[in-house]
């Protein structure tokens, strides 16, 4: 079983990065139909942002302004916390400071802080030029 639990999160975690990518600047309707077709993903819809939570622990809250998305932040286990850095360096995420990475196009700006307490990490996922939540 324990198998099993780790095979789903190898799969799911590069899927769940990827997607904070592509909701930016996304409208409401648009990121809820990218999740439809999944049934192992639930949404929770609220008005100004959905939760969609995932097997193995995983959850992504994604933040609207006018029904467009402007970041997001997702809730991982922190033992996949080296996984998601090297995912992103060989992306071509470039590291600015300590905890933040920027996209190869310089538009997205991702923060990871970590949560000891919770033994979990969460991802910010922003506009570079920090635009939209405002």
């Amino acid at each position: 079983m324990k198998i099993l639990f780790s095979l789903i999160l190898i799969c799911l975690v590069p899927c769940c990065l990827k997607a904070q990518d592509s909701t930016l600047g996304k409208t409401k309707d648009e990121i809820r139909a990218l999740v439809k077709p999944y049934p192992a993903i639930k949404l929770a819809p609220g008005d100004n942002a959905d939760t969609i939570t995932m097997q193995g622990g995983l959850k992504t809250i994604v933040f609207y302004k006018n029904d467009v998305c402007y970041g997001s932040e997702s809730i991982l286990p922190l033992k996949l916390m080296d996984m998601v850095t090297q995912k992103m360096t060989k992306d071509g995420y470039k590291k600015i400071k300590d905890n933040v990475w920027i996209s190869p196009s310089g538009v997205i700006r991702v923060e990871l802080t970590v949560d000891q307490k919770a033994n979990s990490f969460i991802t910010e996922t922003t506009r570079a030029d920090g635009n939209g939540s405002n």
